[in-house]
């Protein structure tokens, strides 16, 4: 919360949407006692069901998500890319991310320029460093709840299939927390990844995607069964590190 409220760009609303949380999350977040701050706590059905309810109550032009464990990179996010950039003729923004508690151990920087082409094997656009036009969600429809893990790809999809008015900037949002929900739960998410993709992609491109399949799967496991060995935890170090 500090790095949002410290932002030195000010015309923002800061929409908290709880779980109806019982631990204490409540009393810390009414201690701010800021007025950039909107708490809604009530029983959802998930992440995706608590997102789009934030994007029907925001009351802005742009919407941006962050989760628990993410934060922004600085306190100058905000202006660089609301105050020092041309927004005219764009309607989705993105920048790059830090990712922390990599498997590696090492801090590694994300995000490239993406087209469509981008997903076709690859989750392509981490949701933390994006910015979007609140009328896209008007135009394309809110999160579907019946991708529980990976929902915003599916939603990006179909923004970048339908049209690409996006912008890159050059320029690190946000430190995220990668050991989220998508990590934990990567094989629902490689079905996931199959189920958008017979939805938006060419048929070649599924083909492929469903010779990969298997090998993606194995390779989850062979993680799992490798992320306490010392001699790949080395590995890994020297491999990112570089």
């Amino acid at each position: 919360m500090e790095r949002v409220l410290a932002q030195s760009f000010k015309n923002f609303e800061y929409l908290i949407i709880d779980g109806a949380s019982k631990d204490r999350t409540l009393n810390i977040i009414r201690s701010y006692n800021d007025p950039h701050i909107r708490l809604v706590s009530e029983k959802d059905k998930g992440i995706y069901d608590a997102m789009n309810k934030g994007i029907t109550l925001a009351k802005g032009e742009w919407i941006y998500f962050m989760n628990a464990g993410d934060h922004f990179h600085d306190e100058h996010v905000l202006r660089d890319l609301f105050e020092a950039t041309n927004l005219d003729a764009c309607d989705l923004l993105y920048g790059r991310a830090v990712l922390k508690n990599h498997p590696s151990g090492v801090d590694i920087v994300i995000q490239n320029k993406i087209d469509i082409r981008s997903f076709y094997f690859n989750i392509a656009l981490c949701h933390q460093v994006v910015f979007t036009r609140k009328i896209l969600f008007n135009q394309l429809g809110l999160f579907k709840l019946n991708f529980p893990v990976l929902a915003e790809q599916e939603w990006f999809v179909r923004y970048f299939t339908n049209q690409n008015h996006s912008q890159f900037i050059n320029r690190i949002v946000v430190d995220y927390d990668t050991m989220g929900n998508s990590y934990k739960k990567r094989i629902i998410g490689i079905k996931e990844c199959n189920r958008y993709g017979w939805e938006n992609f060419p048929l070649y491109v599924n083909l492929l995607r469903m010779l990969r399949h298997p090998f993606l799967i194995g390779k989850v496991y062979a993680l799992r069964a490798l992320q306490n060995n010392p001699v790949y935890a080395a590995y890994r170090k020297l491999r990112y590190a570089s």
